[in-house]
């Protein structure tokens, strides 16, 4: 029965080596893994930073162009109200057809040949 009590203390301690040889690499493989994921999530991380800067550029670019729009839209608004005018009428008549009133008296400088 000694032998069988040697065995078994032998067999005890290998296991206990085994046992911690496990938990060891279980604590390897554990803290790769973290490691792994904090990389990816960073790398992730940096993407999505460039991705929002883009967009952000994008979107100051857009604004840019809806203020350019408006103004254009608030210069056409106020041409369209003047060509409703008597002033553009007059105006227009003046320049394309040559007519004037009649009191005015028109005055053309000479072309020179």
């Amino acid at each position: 029965m000694a032998h069988g009590k040697y065995i078994t203390a032998k067999t005890r301690e290998k296991r206990q080596r085994r046992k911690k040889r496990t938990i060891k690499i279980g604590a390897v493989t554990a803290a790769a893994a973290i490691v792994l994921l904090a990389v990816i999530l960073i790398a992730n991380g940096l993407s999505l930073r460039r991705k929002n800067q883009q967009y952000e550029a994008q979107i100051q670019s857009l604004n840019a162009q809806v203020a350019a729009q408006e103004e254009r839209q608030e210069a056409l608004t106020a041409r369209e109200a003047y060509m409703q005018t008597q002033d553009y009428v007059e105006e227009i008549a003046q320049e394309k057809f040559g007519l004037v009133y009649p009191d005015e008296i028109l005055f053309r400088a000479a072309s020179r040949q």
